[in-house]
């Protein structure tokens, strides 16, 4: 995947395709593209963080990372579109918004799941929660923001993970994904940052911020 940085034009550049839409959905209908809002963080972030478990939350400490920023170069070449928690085992994992499941998938060669919300049925943004186990939503079904999806997917025997990701359907080839934290609720945001502060106090990173770019492009 490919980045690419708007700075602070992120915001702007969202209205503006808020406005502009995608069209039609082949039925005369103009699609909803009110963006989603992220009022509840996917994984438990009730810090301080804690020496016994090695967790803030139930983000674990033991994994050399804990969290990957939107934008961390992976490997060189491939970016995270999304923010990448590592958990402690059984994490349950929660809606970040309201809406409802239009599709989710078992990830190939994993008992894990892909779990796609969006705000309506018409909307053009998609919310993702993938690496999800056990998930209690099928398709069709309504969720509220903190809803139970399941619990963080498979990692390793002591580890898990699971990954938040916002999305606009804008064609094949052609969707965006834009960091997280442009969607976020004013309690989203203060329990990323206070993750933040305790990932850099602990010796990860260093992280100037959750996201070193706005948009990433597939």
């Amino acid at each position: 995947m490919l980045c690419r940085k708007f700075g602070a034009t992120g915001l702007a550049v969202i209205a503006l395709l808020a406005v502009a839409g995608c069209g039609d959905n082949g039925d005369g209908e103009a699609p909803d593209t009110a963006p989603p809002v992220l009022a509840v963080s996917p994984v438990a972030l009730d810090g301080p963080y804690d020496p016994v478990r090695d967790a803030y939350g139930d983000v674990t400490f033991a994994h050399r990372d804990a969290v990957l920023p939107f934008g961390f170069e992976i490997r060189p070449g491939v970016y995270s579109c999304g923010f990448e928690y590592y958990t402690v085992v059984d994490a349950p994992v929660r809606a970040a918004s309201s809406g409802v499941v239009v599709y989710m998938f078992q990830n190939e060669g994993s008992s894990d799941f892909e779990i796609h919300i969006r705000p309506t049925q018409r909307s053009v943004w998609d919310v993702q929660h993938d690496h999800v186990l056990g998930p209690t939503v099928q398709e069709g079904s309504p969720v509220a923001a903190g809803d139970v999806l399941g619990s963080s997917g498979e990692w390793s025997a002591t580890i898990r993970r699971t990954e938040l990701s916002v999305s606009r359907i804008e064609g094949p080839g052609t969707d965006r994904s834009y960091c997280p934290l442009q969607f976020a609720s004013d309690l989203f945001a203060a329990e990323h940052q206070a993750l933040l502060d305790a990932v850099n106090a602990h010796g990860f990173g260093p992280y100037d911020s959750l996201c070193s770019t706005d948009v990433c492009l597939p």
